[in-house]
């Protein structure tokens, strides 16, 4: 007891975190006070449970002579009995791992069984977390701001699966951090890949970072897991997904897709190859930063998350969490991450959209009998701006930073090749 009031004492932050983030479980369970915060269709106010029960539905229906996808054997039943659902496209390994372990208990119990099960490893993952970077300077402020990100509610809420790709990423961070790459990074790695495919985005960071083991473990264990499932076409569902995403992405908006590029071709209608050149700018960008030594590992998969946030093609709020982990190994590592301009950027970020501003004055929201309250499309604007404008202000901040070292390297590297080609007489 004499502890606990100690640790309280030096840190309050932690503790007032703390207690906000049960509250956010306690809130999705029952009480619904953190509800007023989003509008009505991201909270699955009219089907509760349409993205979790798309993996227990998958795992039981192929373990009764169906398929993973959720389609039923001839005169077979959903487990999800009276909730809604919709296809699965997890892999399968996910799949059949975290839905077969589901399907143990009753659709009903499984959505909670699930979310309790969020809790426990959060707790598990940030006490590790404080024990390894006990004595930085900005611990308590990381560990604050992890536990109060809003976006975290929607995730759990709607007991998306989106957790486990944070988490695996979060425990490969600081691994990284104390290790370098290890088998067991590949391994996170893995498992970020299992969950959803943002890790793909990932590959031109850990390679110029060197993390080869990583690389080839977590993509090995891919194409092997993915392959497997491939032969008899089980796992077909799966890879068809991807291309179809790959080919011909989704061109959606308002009101749940919040990125720049939605905002971009809603709002201002630009030609198509116009927003096309600012993604493949920005993502070139991206590239060419991870490619100097003085952007850290760190650094580069924050620039390629923000990149997937503000222009992949299906963004939901819950995806930001994403940020979430490395944020928090950022605050307590990298001195980027530690700038007063960059803490501002975070700690907005940490707050909830616009919306309950909205909601509160009754502007720019409608309200449905079925839905809930939602923005219109002006509403939508204004939340897209409130959850990107933080994350284009810290990479402007990341940018603004390195923008004068890297020139000067760049400089002296265009400066030493130039002297070599005079040596030589090789070009020209």
């Amino acid at each position: 007891m004499k502890r606990l009031i100690l640790f309280v004492k030096h840190h309050p932050l932690i503790c007032l975190g703390a207690i906000i983030h049960v509250l956010f479980y306690i809130s999705a369970w029952q009480t619904k006070w953190f509800n007023y915060f989003f509008s009505g269709s991201p909270l699955h106010l009219c089907c509760r449970g349409l993205d979790f029960y798309q993996v227990p539905n998958g795992a039981y229906a192929f373990l009764h002579g169906g398929s993973l996808d959720g389609t039923l054997a001839a005169g077979g039943q959903i487990f999800g009995v009276g909730f809604p659902t919709q296809p699965n496209v997890y892999h399968p390994i996910f799949t059949l791992l975290l839905g077969g372990f589901l399907i143990l208990f009753t659709p009903y119990a499984s959505f909670y069984v699930w979310m309790l099960m969020k809790l426990l490893i959060t707790v598990v993952v940030l006490f590790y977390f404080y024990r390894r970077f006990k004595g930085s300077k900005y611990l308590d402020l990381a560990l604050f701001l992890t536990l109060i990100s809003s976006t975290q509610y929607l995730e759990i809420e709607i007991s998306q699966f989106q957790f486990a790709l944070n988490i695996f990423l979060f425990i490969m961070l600081m691994n990284f951090v104390e290790h370098g790459d290890s088998v067991w990074n590949g391994v996170c790695y893995f498992g970020t890949l299992l969950v959803k495919p943002i890790g793909f985005l990932w590959i031109p960071v850990l390679f110029f970072k060197q993390q080869y083991k990583t690389l080839l473990i977590g993509l090995g264990l891919f194409v092997l897991t993915t392959g497997l499932f491939m032969i008899n076409h089980v796992g077909d569902y799966f890879v068809n997904n991807l291309v179809a995403h790959f080919l011909y992405p989704y061109q959606s908006g308002p009101i749940q897709i919040i990125t720049l590029d939605a905002l971009l071709r809603y709002t201002f209608k630009p030609p198509e190859i116009v927003l096309s050149a600012l993604k493949i700018s920005f993502f070139g960008l991206v590239v060419f930063l991870s490619a100097f030594k003085k952007i850290h590992l760190v650094t580069g998969l924050y620039l390629s998350v923000a990149y997937y946030l503000l222009f992949y093609d299906f963004v939901f709020e819950y995806h930001y969490t994403t940020l979430i982990p490395i944020l928090a190994v950022g605050l307590v590592t990298r001195p980027e991450f530690q700038t007063l301009p960059a803490r501002i950027c975070i700690f907005w970020f940490s707050l909830p959209n616009v919306f309950f501003i909205l909601h509160y004055f009754h502007f720019a929201v409608v309200f449905d009998p079925f839905l809930g309250p939602d923005p219109t499309p002006l509403g939508w604007q204004l939340i897209v701006l409130s959850r990107v404008l933080p994350v284009l202000f810290l990479t402007g901040v990341i940018v603004h930073m390195y923008a004068q070292p890297i020139y000067l390297d760049v400089k002296a590297l265009v400066g030493a090749f130039k002297k070599m080609n005079k040596e030589l007489e090789i070009f020209g």
